[in-house]
């Protein structure tokens, strides 16, 4: 499916409508974040991967007040502000996602958006 994606690309735009943010980042020049009928971000893969630099840390796993990434079900890894001392981790495509729905970033502008 990645394949066949990626070539009709090279030569017409293809909307594409997933969850699975790995594919986004695979196949996509440019990325729109959709929540309640508005465009939450847009940019390029890597800008939304950048939306989570500094804030993921790996932590306690069983802590209810702190957001989780589910990168690979590995509930020790959270997103946010990391408290003092914890060990940063390099952030994903997903983790910038998440926190976009999460309203950790203001909308970009977008032309003819509404």
């Amino acid at each position: 499916m990645r394949s066949l994606i990626s070539e009709l690309g090279r030569s017409r735009v293809v909307i594409v409508s997933t969850h699975q943010t790995e594919d986004v980042a695979y196949f996509c020049d440019r990325v729109v974040v959709l929540a309640s009928g508005r465009a939450k971000f847009e940019g390029g893969p890597s800008e939304l991967t950048d939306v989570a630099a500094g804030r993921v840390w790996i932590g306690p796993p069983d802590d209810p007040s702190l957001m989780q990434s589910v990168l690979g079900r590995d509930t020790s890894r959270h997103l946010g502000d990391p408290p003092e001392g914890r060990q940063v981790e390099t952030p994903t495509i997903e983790d910038g996602y998440l926190l976009v729905l999460a309203g950790e970033r203001a909308p970009r502008a977008t032309e003819g958006a509404a």
